[in-house]
């Protein structure tokens, strides 16, 4: 399948709401746990209304249909570990392999063309796969640095 890659803006917040909430419950949870669990999620409206109108979010759509199959929630901030500039990324969600692949290597391209020092990813234990070709450094929380320059 070929994808695009969009920058999601604030219009898309119901588009990505509604393709995480079919999309991101957990094997064997009920509709009401994850109803709960989603008042907290990264996707909910407010985290959507903070993330998308910042421009480092990308939504990942067929070419064909024009039908989402993964988003990323993005954003830089400054001095980190050392660091001057460093690309966090809250979270994605993906319906494949494939998916989830190419949104860590937007991630990480995107990261690299802005010249920023690194990539963080936040809560990688769905992505251990996707993460094999970096060089990702464990941090807490099942979160990892990749770093996008070279540096000590």
């Amino acid at each position: 399948m070929e994808y695009e890659i969009k920058v999601l803006t604030e219009s898309d917040i119901e588009i990505v709401h509604n393709f995480a909430k079919s999309n991101a419950r957990p094997e064997g949870v009920s509709e009401m746990e994850f109803e709960m669990q989603s008042w907290s999620a990264p996707w909910r409206e407010e985290s959507l209304k903070h993330y998308l109108p910042n421009g480092w979010c990308f939504g990942f759509y067929d070419k064909t249909t024009d039908s989402l199959h993964g988003f990323s929630l993005a954003q830089p901030f400054c001095f980190f570990r050392g660091l001057t500039q460093t690309l966090w990324l809250e979270y994605f969600l993906g319906d494949s392999e494939e998916v989830k692949e190419l949104i860590l290597d937007t991630a990480y391209r995107t990261a690299r063309s802005k010249h920023l020092q690194s990539l963080v990813i936040y809560d990688t234990t769905d992505c251990k796969e996707a993460l094999a070709s970096y060089k990702a450094e464990a941090l807490q929380d099942h979160s990892v640095l990749i770093k996008t320059t070279k540096f000590k």
